[in-house]
């Protein structure tokens, strides 16, 4: 089994009704448990379009990507897309989307961006809310056991893509940076209870495939910390130049799988509680919080330096970045921040850092 059977296989029914979402602070559960296929709507390269027509040229390069694609035609199949209110160029989007795109209904998601117990509570009420609008889209009611058989799914989704992390950072040469970001892209627009049958397959081969080869001590173990990374480009040019991402934290990778829902409470308030409780991005209160998982985390997966991947005009993130790296000159440990504005943009300028840093962890060898 290899990553493009998985693909493959993994694909939706013909028939199927595709809901769009974006953050991932958007419960698929109720997406899939109102009998939609929730469809992540991502971008891999860089689209010729007005959307600075739009859109204030100084918002995050995701947004738009994302509005140029759809200008395009490119999420015409979908029946309605859910937006998170995460920051303030989502906000833009949704309202851009709902006024110039006709492609369905616009949801909008208001999530806490704290965790106590008022805000789960809230959190919970606002699901509750978005239950109705769902199902008056999809026609049905959202029963009970359409919510419980849901979770279960997800949450298979998520321990088995947590297996292939713990995998990966155990012995990185059993699958590529670029494998595992293909298969948490797949992971979001698949159907889901097929991918999770060919991705079971898939960490069992890997599994045995573990234990009969050991990893490479000699590579560089690299931690790549940020904003979502759309594509494989940083993976490919850091496995090039000596070192192996052995662990990532950015929307589109172990972040996003951790945390499963509590099958045993409230469905509703189970929901509510994991998007809450589940590691953070920057557009949650907790800044000390993220700081201490992420040194946590180089020193468990016992990383010579840390990459910081940014987006151009991410005020959230980079308003973090200066605590982030005093917290790493503290301790002495290496870290290179990249920001990038268009996947397209020169990839000469950002292998030649990459090179130059993995020489840096070499000589402080």
């Amino acid at each position: 089994m290899n990553i493009e059977e998985i693909i493959e296989k993994s694909r939706p029914a013909d028939n199927s009704r595709y809901l769009g979402w974006v953050c991932s602070y958007t419960p698929e559960e109720l997406l899939l448990a109102a009998g939609f296929t929730p469809y992540r709507l991502l971008t891999t390269a860089d689209l010729s379009s007005g959307s600075e027509a739009y859109l204030a040229p100084n918002l995050c390069p995701y947004v738009h990507r994302l509005f140029a694609a759809g200008l395009e035609g490119k999420y015409d199949f979908l029946d309605a897309v859910a937006f998170v209110y995460s920051c303030d160029a989502m906000r833009r989007l949704a309202d851009m989307w709902d006024l110039y795109l006709d492609l369905g209904p616009v949801y909008t998601l208001d999530v806490p961006r704290r965790r106590d117990r008022y805000a789960k509570e809230y959190f919970r009420t606002n699901l509750l809310e978005f239950k109705d609008k769902l199902e008056t889209l999809a026609g049905r009611q959202i029963r009970d056991e359409d919510l419980a058989n849901a979770i279960s799914i997800v949450n298979k989704t998520r321990r088995l893509m947590q297996e292939i992390y713990d995998l990966r950072s155990e012995n990185p040469g059993l699958v590529s940076g670029r494998d595992v970001l293909e298969l948490a892209r797949t992971s979001s627009t698949a159907d889901r209870e097929k991918f999770n049958h060919y991705l079971e397959e898939f960490v069992r081969e890997l599994s045995l495939q573990n234990r009969n080869n050991p990893g490479n001590p000699g590579k560089k173990r690299i931690m790549l910390y940020g904003n979502a990374v759309e594509e494989e480009s940083i993976y490919t040019i850091v496995e090039q130049a000596g070192g192996e991402v052995v662990w990532d934290d950015h929307c589109l990778s172990a972040r996003h799988f951790d945390t499963p829902v509590d099958e045993a409470m409230d469905p509703w308030q189970a929901i509510a509680d994991r998007y809450l409780q589940k590691s953070s991005c920057p557009r949650m209160q907790g800044m000390e919080e993220r700081i201490n998982r992420i040194l946590q985390n180089i020193y468990t997966y016992n990383c010579a330096g840390v990459i910081i991947h940014s987006l151009k005009f991410c005020d959230l993130m980079q308003s973090e970045i200066p605590r982030l790296v005093k917290a790493l000159q503290d301790r002495q440990i290496e870290h290179l921040h990249v920001e990038r504005e268009n996947l397209a943009e020169d990839p000469g300028q950002i292998k030649t850092r990459i090179e130059a840093f993995m020489e840096l962890l070499g000589k402080k060898q």
